[in-house]
């Protein structure tokens, strides 16, 4: 999984999101923590952060958090994330 130059979990595919939401908010089958979504528009963004990323967070507290790299089709974007159970989802671009 990518990370930033500070060690910031980066996702980018779905599997890795799965990952990353484990590691973040420490998911156990009988752990009931909602999650948010806001999707941005990074289409001008370097790769690999081009296309639309998402910042994900409880959402209770909207904390912590964590942003995927660029996908390059937000419907899909939004697909993968309701598939992770991700349903409060905010398009902001």
């Amino acid at each position: 999984m990518k990370r930033n130059k500070f060690g910031e979990l980066r996702p980018a595919t779905f599997d890795e999101v799965a990952e990353a939401m484990e590691e973040v908010f420490g998911f156990a089958e009988d752990l009931n923590v909602e999650l948010q979504a806001q999707i941005f528009d990074c289409r001008e963004e370097p790769a690999p952060f081009t296309g639309f990323s998402a910042e994900i967070s409880s959402a209770e507290t909207g904390e912590p958090s964590f942003h995927t790299c660029g996908f390059p089709d937000k419907e899909k974007l939004i697909e993968g994330l309701n598939e992770l159970g991700i349903v409060l989802i905010e398009d902001c671009t």
